[in-house]
């Protein structure tokens, strides 16, 4: 998996069969339902207190690799626990790697780095134990995107496409939000797949190059909740073209930190 920032139809004809879709979902006379108010709904299944921004979150996830990937990178599962901290703007995520503890630490843009509490790390040992630039940045760009979804889709630089559109994902009726990013933020398109009773995440696909088909897709399943925040708690990642398993990212503990 790279870097991934650089990161529903309500028509009359579907109402009987989708009863638990609000007015408040169309656009005053559209045929299509207005894809900001269905973000919005999606955004407060998740987050309804407005935790994500103003809290400090800890997470703790677990990534298993296919039998390729773990080949390919000599490890099959890695645990990383991460703390953000959006009033301080800080980032912490702590791992191991080659038996040594490391702990990333980005505060703004700036990276500190220590592998069992040295800091004076060489280059070369910096990319040993997968902390040479730009991977903090990456690392803190990744995780809080990801598990900031879909509250992300707020942030500046963010375009939502003003229409949803009525498709289908892994077999499930859903309805599809398109995304793009101002070229400052990131060059991928995204389409988030969201159930249509309940506008939860099932889902979501990013390209690219949206026209030769590439990129990935991942398929959430489950909840973890913990003080007024939901997030997926499984992330099974695959390619577009295909289908190629790739990974599985499930999150052991979520914990927000009361002030």
């Amino acid at each position: 998996m790279r870097h991934v920032i650089k990161l529903f139809v309500c028509a009359a004809v579907f109402v009987a069969a989708l009863p638990a879709c609000p007015a408040a979902l169309f656009a005053e006379g559209a045929d299509t339902p207005s894809a900001e108010a269905l973000l919005a709904r999606s955004i407060a299944y998740y987050d309804p207190g407005g935790v994500w921004g103003e809290r400090v979150v800890e997470v703790t996830v677990r990534s298993e690799l296919s039998d390729e990937l773990a080949a390919r990178r000599g490890v099959s599962t890695t645990v990383r626990r991460a703390v953000i901290d959006p009033i301080a703007g800080r980032f912490t995520v702590s791992y191991e790697q080659e038996g040594a503890d490391v702990r990333v630490q980005v505060v703004r843009d700036e990276a500190t780095v220590t592998v069992g509490g040295r800091s004076d790390l060489s280059a070369e040992e910096l990319e040993r134990y997968g902390a040479a630039p730009p991977r903090p940045l990456v690392l803190r760009n990744y995780m809080s995107y990801l598990y900031g979804l879909p509250m992300k889709l707020r942030d500046a630089g963010t375009y939502l496409d003003p229409e949803a559109e009525r498709t289908t994902f892994q077999g499930r009726d859903v309805w599809a939000l398109r995304v793009t990013y101002d070229e400052a933020v990131g060059s991928d398109t995204w389409y988030f797949y969201l159930d249509p009773e309940t506008a939860a995440l099932v889902g979501y696909r990013f390209y690219h190059d949206e026209a030769a088909g590439d990129g990935e897709y991942i398929v959430l399943e489950e909840m973890a909740e913990d003080g007024g925040l939901r997030l997926p708690k499984v992330r099974r990642w695959y390619t577009n073209q295909g289908d190629t398993y790739l990974a599985t990212d499930t999150l052991d503990d979520l914990r927000v930190v009361r002030p």
